[in-house]
C-alpha cells in the first residue's frame, strides 16, 4: 500500500486493534467536551 493512500489510511485507523487506536477512538468521541483549565501554580512573582 501506498502512504499517499487515504481510504486505506482511514480503513486501518478505524479498525485499529493496538491500544493507542483505542485510545486515539475514545479520544474522539470526547474532544468536544470542553473543561476549563485551573491555575494550580501562581507563577507570577510581580
Amino acid at each position: 500500500m501506498r502512504a499517499d493512500d487515504i481510504a486505506h489510511a482511514q480503513k486501518v485507523a478505524r479498525t485499529s486493534t493496538f491500544d493507542i487506536g483505542q485510545v486515539h477512538k475514545k479520544f474522539k468521541t470526547t474532544w468536544d467536551k470542553v473543561y476549563p483549565a485551573k491555575l494550580l501554580v501562581d507563577l507570577d512573582n510581580s
